[in-house]
């Protein structure tokens, strides 16, 4: 669990006004559970679990690349300039 998803659970929750109590009643984990995803301090955190939360505040975890991809250009330009040829 990151740092910067764990900040932005906390923002949320803290929104809509809940304790970390409460979403932790309402998604079935411990207190200790929503602590550790909103700090990143437990990086063994299940998706299930974090879906869970996530449910009780409404919000969904998206996934993408970070960065865009390279174009198949790029790639032969790349291997090219590493294999001189």
């Amino acid at each position: 669990m990151t740092l910067e998803l764990g900040a932005q659970i906390a923002a949320a929750r803290k929104r809509l006004q809940l304790s970390q109590a409460e979403v932790a009643a309402r998604a079935g984990v411990s207190r200790q559970t929503v602590s550790y995803i909103e700090t990143g301090r437990n990086p063994e955190v299940g998706l299930g679990t974090l879906h869970r939360v996530l449910q009780v505040m409404g919000l969904t975890l998206t996934l993408g690349p970070t960065e865009p991809l390279p174009s198949r250009s790029d790639i032969a330009a790349h291997r090219r300039r590493v294999l001189g040829g």
